[in-house]
């Protein structure tokens, strides 16, 4: 299962939370109708998290980045916050992918199996944030 993957990781380590997307782009990328068909709302109404197959990905997951803030790899902040913008991110890049032909605006990036490729473009994003960087002055 998840852990399984996981554990060849060390604890703390970003590798965890790069492993869990991997899987995730993975079982989209080779179960694309069963993909669709977990993120369809069911007769109108939202479904507990918890009670679908992805309740545990998301559990490990908030564990990973509780993981790294303790460890010192992420800032301090809010578990279940910083894993619902790392699940997003990944999610939206699949639906992007799924849904629209991203080549002609990426055409260094192999769209067809290199989804991951374009994840990690965006790591650093997700790490550093969007912010200016400031300088510190010299002493």
């Amino acid at each position: 299962g998840v852990w399984q993957v996981l554990a060849k990781f060390p604890v703390g380590s970003f590798d965890r939370i790069v492993a869990l997307a991997d899987m995730y782009i993975e079982f989209a990328r080779t179960h694309p109708s069963d993909y669709g068909v977990l993120f369809a709302p069911v007769q109108g109404r939202k479904r507990r998290l918890d009670d679908t197959s992805f309740g545990t990905a998301v559990a490990a997951l908030e564990q990973c980045v509780a993981d790294c803030i303790a460890a010192g790899v992420f800032a301090p902040g809010d578990p279940k916050m910083i894993s619902l913008f790392l699940w997003s991110r990944v999610h939206g890049m699949i639906g992007l992918s799924m849904a629209f032909d991203l080549a002609e605006h990426f055409p260094e990036i192999d769209l067809t199996s290199g989804l991951e490729q374009l994840y990690a473009a965006t790591r650093p994003y997700a790490l550093a944030g969007l912010a200016p960087r400031v300088n510190s002055p010299k002493e």
